[in-house]
C-alpha cells in the first residue's frame, strides 16, 4: 500500500540574503510502500502465554502492532507523539543531531535556535521545534543539500520496512523470543539483547557495534526457545549442580535460530564486552599513570598493556566488519580467543575491589562461554565459515 509520510530532516542550506551554510531544520514528505500480505501467508512462529503471538510472514516474525500505520500520513503530529520504542528509529536520530545543534556542534540553525533550547533537550522540546519550523519546501532558500534530504528519507523507508499490513491490520517487526540464563535463573528473554531495534545495529564513535548496558550483562547467557535441555544443563553449571527457572510458557513453531547461529552472536557479544571494558580500562589507567604512560605502554610491543591494547582493537574491529561488512565470524573467533587469552596478563592495572570484582565477573562469564562452545556435539569451524572465501 503506497503512503505519503511527514518526518524530520535536517539538511544543509543557504539562504538568498547570505553565503553561510546552515542546518535548516523541518519537516520533509516521502512516498512509501508498506508490505502487504493476506491471512493465507501468515504462519504461526511462537505463542507465549500473556502475549501477543509471534507470525511469519516472508521468512521474517510480525506480532500485532498497537500503531495505525495508515494515520501516519495524516500528519507529522502523528508520527512525533508515537509511544512505541520502535519510533525511535526517527525521534532518536532527531533528537540526537538536533541536540547536537543546540550544543554548538553542529553549526547555525534554520530556524534559529531560541534560548529555551537547551543543552539537557527534552524529546518534547525537540518535537515541539521541530512542528514550529514546518516543512523545508515552504523557506525561501537559495540552495539545500538533496544528498542530507535523501538520507532523512533512506532513514524513513527503513523505518516502515518494520511494518506490514494484513486485511488492513497493522504488524510491526519483532524479535525472536529466546531463553535467557540470566545470573544462573532460567527466564524467557529476546533477541533484543544484541540489536535494541529490529534489524538495526548502531556503531560507537569508533565504529565498533554498539550494544546496550543490557546487551553488555556478561551473566546473561541466550538459547534458542527451543533449546530446553542445553538451558538446564547451563543452569546447572552455573549454579553449581542445581538448575533454577521462573514460570513461563513457549510454544515453538520451528522458527527457532539455531543453537550454532546463537553462539555467534554471544562470542561477538562477548568479544564487545572486553572491548567495552577495555575503553574503562583505559580511562582508569590514564587517571592514574597519566597519558604519557599511556600511549608509551600500549605502544610496547612487549608490553602486556599494548599486547592487550592490539587484541582489544583487533576483536572489536573483527566483530565491527562481521556485522556491518561481510560476514567473516571465523576472524572473529581467533581475535576473541586472543583477547581471552591476554586480558588476563593485565592484573597490575585493577588496583581496588571494584574494579577486581568487574574484570572477575566477566572473566568467569567468558569461561562459561567457552564451555557451551567447546561443548557443541558438531565441527565449529565449518559451521561458521558461512561466507564464500575471496581468492
Amino acid at each position: 500500500m503506497h503512503f505519503t509520510f511527514t518526518h524530520p530532516a535536517i539538511a544543509e542550506a543557504r539562504t538568498f540574503r547570505s553565503e553561510v551554510t546552515r542546518q535548516v531544520i523541518g519537516t520533509i514528505e516521502t512516498d512509501v510502500d508498506v508490505a502487504e500480505f493476506s491471512k493465507a501467508e501468515v504462519e504461526p512462529a511462537f505463542e507465549i502465554d500473556g502475549k501477543e503471538r509471534i507470525i511469519s510472514m516472508g521468512d521474517r516474525l510480525w506480532r500485532k502492532s498497537p500503531l495505525d500505520v495508515r494515520r501516519l500520513s495524516e500528519s507529522f503530529s502523528v508520527l512525533s507523539k508515537i509511544a512505541d520504542t520502535g519510533i525511535g528509529a526517527i525521534d532518536n536520530d532527531f533528537h540526537s543531531a538536533l541536540t547536537d545543534i543546540v550544543n554548538g556542534y553542529g553549526g547555525p540553525a534554520l530556524p534559529k535556535v531560541t534560548s529555551g533550547l537547551t543543552r539537557y533537550l527534552a524529546y518534547t522540546d525537540a518535537m515541539e521545534y521541530l512542528e514550529e519550523a514546518g516543512p523545508i519546501a515552504k523557506r525561501k532558500l537559495r540552495f539545500v543539500d538533496e544528498g542530507d534530504l535523501e538520507a532523512w528519507r533512506t532513514r524513513m523507508r527503513r523505518y516502515m520496512d518494520n511494518f506490514a499490513l494484513v486485511d488492513g491490520v497493522t504488524y510491526e517487526r519483532c524479535h525472536e523470543p529466546a531463553i535467557v540464563v540470566d545470573a544462573g535463573l532460567i527466564k524467557l528473554g529476546g533477541f533484543d539483547l544484541y540489536s535494541r531495534h529490529v534489524n538495526r545495529q548502531e556503531r560507537t564513535t569508533e565504529g565498533w557495534v554498539r550494544f546496550d548496558d543490557r546487551g553488555l550483562r556478561s551473566d546473561v547467557h541466550v538459547f534458542p526457545a527451543d533449546a530446553d535441555e542445553e538451558v538446564m544443563q547451563f543452569s546447572e553449571l552455573v549454579n553449581r549442580g542445581e538448575a533454577k527457572a521462573s514460570w513461563f510458557s513457549i510454544e515453538c513453531h520451528g522458527k527457532c535460530s539455531s543453537l550454532v547461529d546463537i553462539l555467534e552472536r554471544e562470542t561477538c557479544r562477548f568479544a564487545m564486552m572486553h572491548a567495552t571494558y577495555f575503553s574503562g580500562v583505559t580511562d582508569r589507567f590514564t587517571r592514574r599513570y597519566g597519558a604519557d604512560e599511556f600511549k608509551r605502554q600500549r605502544d610496547l610491543g612487549e608490553s602486556d598493556f599494548g599486547t592487550y591494547a592490539r587484541a582489544a582493537v583487533k576483536a572489536a574491529e573483527a566483530v565491527a566488519r562481521h556485522h556491518f561488512d561481510a560476514p567473516c565470524f571465523d576472524e572473529v573467533s581467533l581475535a576473541f580467543d586472543e583477547l581471552v587469552a591476554v586480558a588476563g596478563d593485565s592484573d597490575k592495572m585493577f588496583s581496588t575491589a571494584g574494579d577486581r570484582y568487574v574484570w572477575d565477573k566477566l572473566a568467569a562469564n567468558t569461561s562459561h562461554l567457552m564451555t557451551r562452545i567447546d561443548a557443541l556435539p558438531i565441527s565449529f569451524d565449518v559451521t561458521r565459515n558461512h561466507a564464500p572465501k575471496t581468492p
